[in-house]
């Protein structure tokens, strides 16, 4: 009886030491003795640095989105995020209202200056509700005490400021864009017209010109570093004939001021909130803010409606800042490019080029359709098929995206048709059947033995590893050589003979093996 009651005593002890061990662990940042909330241990802001043009940059738990530009602007976007988190309440004042795809639309301007210029603004994007965090606001208002909150707006204004770090060392002066959206007023109505927000109230805005020159400072405006460093009037820069809302309407997109619609006149309207203000007045920067609040119909609510104003909008800040900042877009394309040209990746991508289109392979091919058409034009075939290689190289990812592909799961699977053909011009072997040609020039000669499947995967394999201008040397180089051997193709084959070219095609597969194990090894790391 004895032993059973020292071992009743010793379970109960056991229940209760496992007992205890739970609590504990249900709550980890409680200190049991003290009652303390421990504060949690975050990472240090910017530990994800350095910031690569291109790259995608995540904050905690995904609540910010950092995309890295190469042009001087900044697309902020703090109220289109849809992310609720347990571990974040609900804020108890304040505007909680979701600008509706905004997020959407500032990706789509972003892709739209990638695809006519292959430059990006800067975007900063805060994924959490509104709700949740209003990154509009200061500190205490945005975040109401909350810890991860306050972390989430504490990245994303960081985030701002690396871009204006880099912005400014890179061009002396930027713009941010704070991207918002309005919707119906209280009586239903609904102003198809942007809101462009300077920090000019609706009561201001709606005196004369001579009013806003006379009587207010641009110290007031979220200009003010543009306006000090111009020779224009306040009035001017704000609804003038070149300001930015009379080149939205310039563009067939109302909007508010301008020289159209020059004041509110009792309607609705926002001038600009925190992040106008904070990034727009600070002197000790040469930066400037507009906050633009984007109607919903017909410009935020379909796909191709914002891809539609996402492409007029490019133009719209090309001529703005030619008006305004002397900084032509496209000309600024042309010096990175310039800036990004490079001897040493022209010649590999040049050498790749010709390996994969192995036009000296193909001579026999040549030789064989000049017998059973008679003429092959050399210029058209050379012409159409640099066409269909430079317009694949810049079309053929928005493509991609359109089939939900990204371009290194393209380059992994080019790779391995690289690696097929590589192997065929080794070891002598047909492992792609084609049909029998019936023309020439443009079929078969540009497209598909030039142009062919391997090549258009190879030019996309290259863009996803080196710089689009380099790429672009090597497809003219490439061109040229293409064109010099179809008018020379009977000189060459007597000039190499049958066994020449045979030893070219097999040192050339060597390289194209060497390449598509690299491309794979490259790229498919990016994808697991």
């Amino acid at each position: 009886m004895k032993y059973l009651n020292l071992y009743f005593l010793f379970v109960l002890l056991l229940f209760s030491c496992s007992k205890d061990k739970s609590n504990s662990k249900s709550d980890q940042n409680i200190d049991s003795e003290q009652n303390i909330v421990k504060e949690p241990e975050f990472e240090a802001i910017g530990n994800d640095a350095p910031y690569i043009f291109s790259e995608t940059y995540k904050g905690r738990n995904g609540y910010v989105t950092y995309y890295p530009g190469n042009i001087p602007i900044i697309l902020s976007i703090p109220h289109g995020g849809d992310i609720t988190p347990e571990e974040i309440p609900n804020r108890t004042y304040g505007t909680t209202v979701t600008d509706s795809n905004t997020i959407e639309l500032g990706i789509s301007i972003s892709n739209s200056f990638f695809s006519q210029y292959d430059i990006r603004p800067y975007v900063v994007i805060n994924n959490l509700k509104r709700t949740k965090l209003d990154a509009n606001r200061d500190r205490v208002e945005a975040a109401q005490g909350n810890i991860y909150a306050e972390r989430a707006f504490d990245e994303f204004h960081y985030y701002i400021g690396v871009a204006r770090d880099e912005i400014i060392q890179s061009f002396n002066t930027g713009l941010l864009f704070d991207i918002h959206g309005h919707g119906a007023n209280p009586d239903g109505y609904v102003d198809p017209r942007t809101w462009l927000g300077y920090l000019l109230s609706a009561n201001e805005l709606d005196n004369s010109d001579e009013y806003l020159d006379q009587n207010l400072s641009i110290n007031e405006t979220s200009l003010y570093n543009l306006l000090n460093t111009s020779n224009e009037s306040l009035s001017t820069v704000i609804r003038g004939p070149n300001s930015l809302g009379s080149i939205f309407e310039k563009y067939g997109y109302e909007a508010l001021p301008s020289d159209m619609s020059p004041s509110p006149q009792g309607m609705r309207y926002f001038s600009g909130g925190f992040n106008t203000y904070l990034y727009g007045t600070d002197n000790n920067y040469n930066f400037n803010a507009i906050q633009l609040e984007f109607p919903y119909p017909g410009l935020r609510d379909t796909s191709s409606s914002r891809n539609a104003f996402s492409l007029a909008f490019v133009d719209i800040v090309q001529e703005y800042f030619l008006n305004y900042f002397n900084i032509d877009l496209f000309s600024l394309w042309l010096y990175l490019q310039k800036k990004r040209m490079d001897s040493k990746e022209i010649l590999t991508a040049s050498m790749i080029l010709f390996a994969i289109i192995d036009i000296i392979g193909a001579t026999p091919i040549v030789i064989s359709l000049r017998k059973k058409v008679g003429k092959i034009e050399s210029e058209k075939a050379t012409l159409v098929s640099m066409i269909i290689m430079i317009g694949f190289l810049f079309l053929g990812e928005e493509i991609l995206n359109l089939i939900g592909i990204d371009i290194n799961s393209f380059a992994v699977a080019g790779s391995i048709v690289i690696f097929f053909i590589a192997l065929e011009m080794v070891l002598g072997v047909t492992i792609f059947q084609g049909d029998e040609p019936e023309t020439a020039s443009i079929v078969p000669i540009a497209f598909p033995i030039i142009a062919g499947a391997g090549t258009l995967t190879t030019l996309l394999s290259l863009r996803a590893e080196y710089q689009l201008i380099n790429v672009i040397i090597a497809i003219i180089i490439n061109s040229v050589i293409v064109y010099i051997i179809l008018k020379s193709s009977n000189r060459i084959e007597k000039l190499l003979g049958k066994n020449g070219i045979a030893i070219i095609r097999r040192v050339f597969g060597i390289i194209l093996l060497s390449i598509s194990v690299k491309l794979f090894s490259t790229n498919i790391s990016l994808i697991v």
